[in-house]
């Protein structure tokens, strides 16, 4: 098949990449991909009931994301979702830094990424926040004024 331009006709390609790293489009292009990549992997029940006419399906910020659950099967078909979707847009998952956290719960089966299991984890970063199993705040101040005395010692006197 071919397309024509101006006078002469060229074969059709494939784009394998998109718009430059740089590019004033390129934040916008991804945050729409990531918008229509979540939407349609949170569009099914098992989300965690947020109010009483809302749930709380998923957590992203750029390309941060956090899906929930409130079943364990749940989780593995949003993954599995996720992964399709994000196929579909040429993004992929990467599994080594993927991690699953449950909570009140253990752990069943593993969560996948095509066939790579995920590692399960106590505590995580989102955000600069550190998240933990026990929803204990004090790790959280912790790290939190660890980063504040690095940053602060590698001030120079003026």
């Amino acid at each position: 098949m071919q397309h024509p331009f101006e006078w002469n006709t060229i074969d059709w390609f494939t784009v394998e990449s998109g718009v430059h790293q740089g590019c004033v489009m390129s934040p916008i292009l991804f945050l729409i991909a990531i918008n229509w990549i979540m939407r349609k992997t949170c569009d099914r029940p098992g989300d965690i009931q947020w109010t009483l006419f809302s749930q709380l399906e998923d957590l992203y910020f750029a390309d941060d994301l956090a899906v929930l659950s409130t079943k364990h099967i749940h989780p593995q078909e949003k993954t599995d979702r996720l992964n399709m979707f994000a196929k579909q847009t040429g993004l992929n998952i990467n599994a080594s830094k993927t991690q699953v956290m449950c909570i009140n719960a253990i752990p069943v089966s593993p969560i996948t990424v095509n066939g790579d299991a995920l590692s399960y984890v106590d505590e995580f970063i989102y955000l600069g926040s550190l998240v933990s199993k026990d929803n204990v705040a004090q790790n959280n101040i912790r790290t939190r004024l660890g980063k504040a005395h690095g940053a602060f010692a590698k001030l120079h006197s003026i």
